[in-house]
């Protein structure tokens, strides 16, 4: 159990979420060395991070660690799977083994008083009497019980709070060593929460307010370091981070304002938010950002030329991000009204960096809808051309500005009665306005692209589904 059984006793899931925390030195201002959290947003749990010291012999030994504020609940479900000690400044010192003071070291406190923690969170207080091979024999106040080893999830000794952790180190030389010692805590998470305020202009200047907020169900306060993980972190891929200097001291962190940097960490970003506290089993709204944005709400028809359809016009809004990275997350749409904000709508923003726009559905106008029929379809040998009618009814007594998208594949206009706006190769756009009480039409005549009509050298049949579901006229049209 020598050489690198230190890195391989972690699961492939830590090993994931501790490679991030791996270069992560941050400290606060004073001498006093904090604990290090790494919060994931994807209800993997948190990481914690805690440099430690013990002097050790010139010889193999088992080390008690002396973590009273780090293991301050036996209700972290902690196991020698999600515990990791690191040697940090010197290669005379080797970690070989850890342990969780559980079933382990009963034989040693034959005669004291013990508390058995189950994995329920349950215990039982009392003498240990003896063992028994896998029993336990203790002298309650309810009598004598035995207890299975394997049932007992971990062991606290007489005016203990905590379990005891165990490191089996060799050290070549007598000294005092410096660890960094990580962990795996569950149920911790965070997520944004948005507010937009909007007012009756379909153009105006809206209050937009963010807000960090972070859940703590764990029976353990969160107190030194916060930094928030944004992204998907499941597979077994070990990321390797590199930063710069300045991320190396948490004094230089906190002058800066909370969240000014984004520092982009493999497939994931991270988020410094300083010295926190969050208490255990709390929740903690941290504000993020507030400012005002410029929106600007539309109507958008999508429509496709797969079947004739009727559909709603969606309501959207639009506006500029201006302030910072935004993380994915939940927003609330409100308006005032005499004095008080009530909430209209709600959606998801996806991570939307500075400069970039955000849209926001609103839901259904009611009173605005779309009509696409498809009054002619030809199917060629490469390609299939169709002659298309887009009726867009508006039941309002104002005129309406609508932006039709109609999608298709490496599609083209080659006849049209109103000039499109814009022709992408997933959609062709026209924006145009529509009078109170009336309709426009949009006629115009398209050729898009077919699929091949072989497929991995073979000929399709006509039960063959290419990238999507084969229509009764033989062409193939994709689900969108």
């Amino acid at each position: 159990m020598k050489g690198n059984i230190k890195k391989s006793i972690l699961s492939v899931a830590l090993i994931a979420l501790l490679a991030i925390s791996i270069t992560i030195q941050v400290y606060g201002a004073s001498d006093e060395k904090v604990e290090d959290y790494m919060i994931y947003n994807s209800h993997q749990g948190a990481v914690v991070e805690k440099q430690v010291s013990m002097d050790l012999e010139d010889e193999t030994q088992w080390v008690s660690i002396d973590t009273p504020s780090s293991f301050d609940t036996d209700r972290l479900s902690l196991s020698e799977s999600n515990i990791e000690l690191e040697s940090l400044n010197t290669e005379n010192v080797e970690v070989e083994e850890i342990k969780l003071n559980t079933a382990n070291g009963f034989e040693d406190n034959l005669g004291e008083e013990i508390t058995v923690v189950f994995p329920s969170g349950q215990n039982i207080t009392g003498e240990l009497v003896r063992t028994e091979g896998m029993n336990i024999v203790m002298d309650t106040d309810e009598g004598i019980s035995y207890i299975n080893r394997e049932n007992i999830n971990r062991m606290i000794k007489e005016n203990e709070s905590a379990p005891s952790v165990e490191a089996k180190i060799r050290a070549q030389t007598e000294g005092t060593y410096d660890f960094k010692l990580r962990y795996r805590i569950e149920g911790v998470t965070w997520n944004p929460s948005y507010e937009l305020t909007l007012d009756d202009r379909v153009q105006s200047e809206s209050d937009f307010e963010g807000d960090i907020v972070i859940q703590n169900p764990s029976g353990k306060i969160l107190d030194g370091q916060i930094n928030l993980i944004s992204g998907d972190v499941r597979s077994g891929r070990v990321i390797l981070p590199e930063y710069e200097d300045s991320m190396s001291s948490g004094a230089d962190a906190i002058k800066s304002s909370i969240f000014d940097e984004t520092q982009k960490v493999g497939r994931v970003n991270l988020y410094n938010l300083g010295l926190q506290t969050i208490d255990s089993y709390s929740q903690k709204s941290i504000s993020y950002m507030s400012g005002t944005v410029d929106t600007d709400v539309s109507y958008v028809y999508k429509g496709s030329a797969h079947s004739d359809h009727t559909r709603n016009v969606s309501k959207q809004l639009t506006f500029e991000n201006n302030m910072k990275d935004l993380p994915e997350g939940r927003i609330g749409i409100y308006r005032d009204y005499n004095g008080s904000k009530i909430m209209v709508g709600s959606d998801s923003v996806e991570r939307t960096a500075e400069g970039d726009d955000v849209e926001i559905n609103l839901g259904k106008s009611y009173d605005i809808e779309g009509n696409t029929k498809v009054l002619d379809e030809q199917v060629n040998q490469n390609n299939v051309t169709r002659d298309i009618n887009i009726t867009i009814t508006n039941h309002a007594d104002e005129t309406k500005e609508v932006t039709v998208e109609h999608q298709w594949i490496n599609g083209e206009v080659i006849n049209t009665n109103v000039e499109p706006t814009e022709t992408l190769v997933d959609k062709v756009i026209w924006d145009i306005e529509v009078d109170a009480n009336s309709e426009k039409q949009i006629n115009f005549k398209s050729i898009e692209q077919k699929f091949d009509s072989r497929v991995k050298g073979r000929e399709t049949s006509s039960t063959d589904v290419v990238s999507g579901s084969e229509s009764a006229s033989g062409s193939v049209s994709v689900e969108r």
